[in-house]
């Protein structure tokens, strides 16, 4: 009886050996990758190109296995966006293969996962956004899938939403429903989260806050902004940024093209090409001057003569599209690019969509597309509607940088 009590107890050991394992075990020259659930029940294992998927019953009993060739592979969209102080909702949409399990968390309390914490396959996670009383813009995330969508709040409401100019009537602000005029033509403009700025033939560059005008300098060359700082090149002393308070040189060449996103600058130089400046450091990323730029959170798109559209993610440069655009802009983690012969397109970060025809100018802010097409207007895009909001093509139109 001693002999088999301690068989017995071998026995147990060895089994709690067993299911103590660690998650990944080396089997050859591949990996096994188990998933356990809360009851500490196998799930899924992966294993080369394989992913073998259990479920059970109400009672515990083995239901059903599944088995998908190749490895779980999971992208999700947008990868960022932004909200007013008011706050919102939003969604991230989940792309996996069909056995492939996910879940969905909120880093921050005041974001909310409302549903779709967690699932297998295709997806989608909402949640939503509490309304901010605080100083300056505040960040969390949402990790899904082993990815994180940047959730970034800014301490202002979302009331102007897109600042345009007609010929013969000004210019105007857009709140969602009214049109305000707010000025005369201006020769060139470019917005933050908060301030329009705007340079005007014999009064030079003007800030408007909502409700008062201020000079700040002479008319710029060129200029853009991002959410927080405005850069501005001028004749003669190079380019500067102004961060509401301060002009810093911070360069002494004119650039040739400039685009800006969060807290970095992206500038093309004649002779030097292509920089970023993260408001310390010059960084050259390109050898080549880009025909055009978008940026929006911490992608960069560039369209080079020769090569075709690309993004760049701080580290690498991958091709999107071999042809070149005519015009394109980007808003959270979408850009929209227009292509002669084939019409307007939206880019989630894998996929095109076309969503239009060619427009005569566009811009966008947060999650609207703001475009002008000939004989038919002016119109915003939510991501599956488009309205007419102006029957006047403006000349030139900015939304504010969120």
């Amino acid at each position: 009886m001693r002999s088999r009590a301690l068989k017995a107890s071998l026995l147990v050991v060895a089994l709690i050996v067993l299911f103590c394992i660690p998650a990944s075990y080396v089997h050859g020259e591949e990996a096994i990758t188990y998933v356990y659930d809360d009851l500490n029940r196998l799930i899924q294992a992966q294993y080369g190109d394989r992913v073998l998927q259990y479920t059970y019953d109400e009672l515990g009993n083995l239901e059903t296995k599944g088995v998908q060739q190749g490895a779980c592979v999971y992208s999700i969209s947008p990868t960022t966006r932004d909200f007013p102080s008011q706050g919102g909702t939003g969604t991230i949409t989940v792309t996996a293969g069909t056995l492939c399990p996910w879940t969905a968390a909120s880093d921050e309390s005041w974001i909310t996962v409302t549903s779709g914490s967690s699932g297998t396959g295709n997806g989608t996670v909402s949640y939503t956004v509490a309304q901010y009383t605080g100083s300056g813009m505040r960040t969390g995330t949402i990790s899904v899938a082993g990815q994180t969508s940047s959730i970034r709040q800014m301490d202002i409401p979302y009331v102007i939403t897109l600042y345009a100019a007609f010929t013969g009537y000004g210019l105007y602000s857009w709140n969602g429903t009214t049109w305000t005029n707010i000025n005369i033509l201006p020769v060139s403009m470019t917005a933050s989260s908060s301030t329009l700025y705007a340079a005007f033939t014999g009064y030079g560059l003007y800030s408007w806050n909502g409700t008062t005008w201020t000079n700040i300098n002479i008319l710029p060359v060129s200029m853009t902004a991002s959410s927080s700082t405005l850069y501005a090149a001028f004749t003669g002393y190079g380019l500067y940024s102004w961060n509401g308070t301060t002009w810093t040189q911070i360069n002494g060449e004119i650039p040739v093209s400039m685009a800006a996103s969060s807290s970095t600058l992206y500038a093309s130089f004649t002779g030097y090409g292509l920089y970023s400046w993260n408001g310390s450091t010059w960084t050259q990323i390109n050898g080549e001057i880009p025909v055009s730029m978008a940026a929006s959170g911490s992608t960069l798109y560039a369209a080079f003569t020769g090569y075709g559209l690309y993004s760049w993610n701080g580290s690498t440069w991958t091709q999107i599209n071999g042809t070149i655009p005519t015009s394109m802009t980007a808003s959270g983690s979408t850009l929209y690019a227009a292509f002669t012969g084939y019409g307007l397109y939206s880019w989630n970060g894998s996929t095109w969509t076309n969503i239009n025809i060619l427009p005569v100018s566009m811009t966008a802010s947060g999650s609207t597309l703001y475009a002008a097409f000939t004989g038919y207007g002016l119109y915003q895009w939510d991501g599956s509607t488009w309205t007419v909001i102006n029957e006047t093509l403006p000349v030139s139109m900015v939304a504010p940088r969120f």
